[in-house]
């Protein structure tokens, strides 16, 4: 096997993959021919795949610039599988009990929790940043909590959300696993646009004083989201000139553009803030999937829970960004698709794959793509599911890659431990 090699103007990138589509190839140039690159030793993952601005089985090492795009919205998505002991039979009756508990205790699709649990997210937040490694920096929460309140985080906590999130019942040989796939819902939404909006555009000179001169002048003017520091500088400058009596006339006339390159990228403090608001988005996922794990099993009485653990796949930790890609460390899971179940083993860290492995095995095809609902009910039997229907179609086990595709590749960053296949398979619709 060897892998696909792509060479752009700031950094090359390494494929671990026997096939790369074209759009994907077209997106991969696209990052490695900016600036903000220069010096990051990419890896590519076996599950890769066209993922708008970024592919998933992206993985990036960071230097002095980091692209919030490239990690996009669903900040701190994973999965998380806990092996559970049963004290009775895997009947219908029991998977009838298990979707009725799931379908009232876990919104899925746009439906959110009816309670307010902002108090547990602050709490939630300080301790993730007590762990991080920005614990040592003075963060705002004060700015953090202005971007919960704006979203609907304080009522998705214990939500699924929909597309590829799920859960899932998985059984090995040995043993039996939950599995709950879902992230940071709107807040990851939310963290992600509005360092967007304040990064710096490649290859885009902006004339300070021009844009100062106008403001000054009297004139409207659109300002970057990034000059951080213009309203400070532009009301030093008034108070020079012996203006003092304009500046808040002069203020009104900001005109704050954020920023439209779909790369841009943040350095010095605004990466810095933009680290510190990943941290809490990705502790908020991690609180989502525990609290959809407690939220079953409080109601499912004859389930109890031996042991926990979380791959987490859309997140910056270490100086490396991963999106669709987990950390090869310690005891990993990853999806393949709703037929084939999971895979759990221990991860094989390796410098050139930087340190990382697949999140799953990747898209086959896109969601216009969809298989016929016929097809997707045949590839579903034997799996108990209520959500089999023409709105998870693209959803579906025959739109994603099978472990025959990745299997070969995968081996190299993960000693497999136990393949559970699927039992029982829940999403979320529109």
């Amino acid at each position: 096997m060897n892998p696909i090699l792509i060479n752009g103007d700031y950094a090359n990138a390494t494929v671990y993959s026997d096939y790369l589509q074209e759009d994907a190839k077209c997106t991969l140039c696209s990052i490695l021919n900016c600036k903000a690159m220069c010096g990051s030793n990419v890896a590519v993952m076996p599950d890769v795949h066209y993922a708008g601005t970024c592919v998933v089985g992206f993985t990036s090492t960071v230097s002095a610039r980091v692209i919030p795009s490239l990690v996009g919205g669903d900040i701190g998505c994973g999965v998380l599988c806990a092996e559970i002991s049963l004290s009775c039979s895997l009947s219908e009756d029991f998977f009838k009990r298990l979707d009725s508990v799931i379908h009232e205790h876990v919104p899925a699709g746009e439906r959110t929790n009816s309670n307010n649990l902002q108090q547990e997210m602050h709490l939630a937040a300080e301790s993730a940043l007590f762990r991080s490694n920005y614990s040592d920096k003075k963060v705002n929460i004060d700015q953090f909590q202005k971007l919960f309140l704006k979203t609907h985080s304080k009522t998705s906590l214990g939500s699924l959300g929909s597309g590829n999130h799920f859960i899932e019942l998985n059984k090995s040989s040995t043993s039996i696993f939950l599995t709950i796939h879902t992230g940071s819902r709107q807040l990851g939404v939310s963290v992600n646009k509005y360092h967007c909006n304040r990064a710096i555009p490649n290859n885009v000179a902006t004339d300070y004083k021009q844009i100062m001169e106008e403001i000054i002048e009297g004139k409207e003017t659109k300002v970057p989201m990034h000059l951080k520091d213009f309203q400070r500088d532009l009301i030093q400058e008034l108070r020079q000139r012996g203006m003092e009596s304009s500046i808040k006339s002069r203020l009104k006339l900001i005109r704050w553009e954020p920023c439209t390159d779909e790369y841009g990228y943040l350095e010095n403090e605004g990466k810095e803030e933009y680290a510190q608001d990943l941290v809490i988005a990705q502790q908020f996922a991690s609180l989502n999937r525990y609290t959809i794990l407690k939220n079953i099993t409080d109601n499912m009485p004859d389930m109890k829970i031996i042991n926990v653990f979380e791959s987490t796949h859309n997140y910056l930790e270490d100086n490396i960004i991963r999106k669709g890609a987990i950390k090869a460390e310690g005891r990993i899971i990853i999806p393949i698709n709703a037929r084939e179940g999971v895979i759990i083993g221990q991860g094989i860290p390796k410098a050139e794959w930087n340190y990382s492995a697949p999140h799953g095995a990747g898209r086959r095809l896109k969601r216009k793509d969809r298989i016929s609902l016929e097809e997707y009910q045949k590839e579903m039997v034997g799996i108990y599911s209520t959500t089999v229907c023409s709105e998870t179609a693209d959803e579906a086990p025959g739109m994603y890659k099978t472990w025959h595709d990745v299997g070969e590749w995968v081996q190299q960053v993960i000693q497999i431990e136990q393949t559970a296949n699927t039992l029982y398979n829940y999403k979320g619709g529109k």
